[in-house]
């Protein structure tokens, strides 16, 4: 699927600068510790004492806590989100009166951001460049989203 949306979507060929480097540490997860298993949720005593809906409720306020939302990371790498993305997406009204504030919009065409884009970017660079560039192109696009505090 990632390979026909390539292709779809006409992507330069990315190639990495220098290849992989190997760790002496292998398999990495070798130096860790096991990973935390919870078998309990407060507030919920038994499944059956309570609907599946509030059993569904009092678990992810357990997972909130526990694992902020800021702190994830989604990746959907077989292809299953591009229809949810599909020309930009259902994203949320920007503040400038754009109907849509999505990477587009954001990374080239917002007149609100187009001072803080300026800093990161000089020179105009294309879309393309700043979403799947060279690590350093990605560093930047990632430090200008961060500067705004923008919910992605």
């Amino acid at each position: 699927s990632a390979l026909q949306i390539h292709k779809r979507l006409d992507l330069p060929d990315l190639k990495p600068d220098a290849p992989l480097q190997t760790s002496i540490d292998w398999p990495p997860w070798s130096q860790q510790s096991h990973p935390e298993i919870a078998k309990d949720i407060d507030g919920i005593s038994s499944k059956r004492s309570m609907s599946k809906s509030l059993l569904r409720c009092v678990t992810q306020d357990m997972f909130k806590e526990k694992y902020p939302s800021d702190h994830w990371i989604r990746a959907f790498t077989d292809g299953s989100a591009s229809e949810a993305i599909r020309d930009g997406g259902d994203g949320p009204n920007c503040p400038c009166g754009a109907s849509r504030q999505d990477a587009q919009h954001i990374l080239q065409d917002c007149p609100q951001l187009e001072e803080a884009r300026r800093k990161y970017w000089p020179e105009p660079r294309e879309m393309n460049q700043k979403l799947y560039g060279s690590a350093l192109h990605l560093g930047i696009t990632a430090e200008f989203i961060n500067s705004l505090d923008l919910t992605i």
